[in-house]
């Protein structure tokens, strides 16, 4: 049996594990995007086309066509996931302490211990979208510079993590960075977040996520 976490390295003196957050999963195992995006591939790959061109399938990429529209990808989703798979892997019914019952006793000599989350979500920011032409949206906030929304800021996602026996966050948000929207308004947006969690902040902000549109 395989017990967590992910990667660990007695070398290093480093274990963590990885886990994916996304605003489209409606509840634990129903992601409508995913479930999308799976059936294409299926259609595809049994489709007279992989007979013609076979190779072309090795790397085959299929993009749900809703991946855009704001009644699949929603903030309450992102954040109802994130305190999911967050909370999922910090504890179960059989250890509610998992770093400590299952990490730290696999790996005792091991004393950095963390989680590094690949966030596959684009930007939220505080204001609205208003369509005013096909494919053109107007963003609309009221503050001299838009307030995005950042998961390693929001005391609801964050405080269960420092309660924990983690000694650090790496999140990787790929797709929030490059986002044409955020380019303009913020170029030093980050990609990755590197936080230490052993200390204690008093900088996390509570958002009213109601606030907040995709952009």
């Amino acid at each position: 049996m395989l017990y967590p976490p992910d990667f660990y390295s007695d070398e290093l003196n480093i274990m963590f594990d990885i886990y994916r957050v996304n605003d489209s999963e409606v509840k634990k195992s129903y992601n409508p995007t995913a479930i999308a995006e799976r059936k294409m591939e299926h259609e595809v790959r049994d489709s007279w086309s992989a007979e013609v061109c076979p190779q072309a399938f090795d790397n085959l990429i299929c993009i749900d066509k809703d991946w855009g529209s704001d009644e699949i990808h929603k903030i309450q989703y992102y954040i109802k996931n994130i305190k999911r798979v967050t909370n999922d892997h910090l504890s179960s019914s059989a250890h509610p302490n998992k770093i400590k019952d299952i990490w730290m006793h696999e790996h005792p000599n091991i004393t950095r211990k963390g989680f590094v989350v690949y966030d596959e979500t684009v930007n939220y920011f505080h204001g609205c979208c208003i369509p005013y032409s096909s494919d053109q949206w107007a963003f609309i906030w009221d503050s001299a510079k838009p307030l995005f929304y950042l998961p390693w800021m929001d005391k609801n996602v964050m405080e269960p993590i420092y309660r924990s026996d983690c000694d650090f966050l790496i999140w990787c948000a790929p797709h929030k960075f490059c986002g044409d929207f955020t380019i303009k308004i913020d170029k030093s947006f980050p990609h990755t977040v590197i936080i230490d969690t052993r200390f204690p902040r008093t900088d996390f902000i509570e958002y009213d996520y109601s606030k907040f549109t995709r952009t």
